[in-house]
């Protein structure tokens, strides 16, 4: 019962709409160049294809998660918080992982949104 409970929390749910919103951005990001280049020399069937085809999935299943979401809380506190994740979860994965650069607006703006998802939740 305790882990049905965990399972359908908000935090829980945040959690895996944000891994799975994020992760499927950037593996279709970091896939879909190999993906043409593959695609026109060996067909369909190549790993990018694969690659490029769960980061979908991903993205779609982070989708269906943010409908779950959506029917346990408030829009004004749910829109905020998942954007403010996803936001600051991509930026992290964009440097990281892609390799793109941070600028000192980047990191502003990312803590200008963090302000206001706690201004609208009623955290800060």
């Amino acid at each position: 019962m305790r882990i049905v409970r965990f399972l359908t929390s908000l935090p829980f749910l945040y959690s895996i709409y944000t891994l799975m919103s994020v992760g499927g951005m950037v593996l279709v990001k970091r896939t879909f160049p190999v993906f043409k280049l593959a695609y026109a020399q060996h067909g369909l069937f190549t790993l990018p294809t694969l690659q490029l085809a769960v980061g979908a999935s991903l993205y779609v299943f982070s989708f269906l998660t943010w409908m779950v979401i959506l029917t346990r809380a408030p829009l004004i506190v749910a829109y905020p918080i998942a954007v403010g994740l996803t936001m600051s979860t991509s930026a992290v994965c964009a440097i990281f992982i892609l390799g793109e650069q941070l600028t000192w607006s980047s990191v502003i703006g990312v803590g200008l949104i963090f302000a206001g998802v706690m201004f609208l939740t009623k955290i800060g």
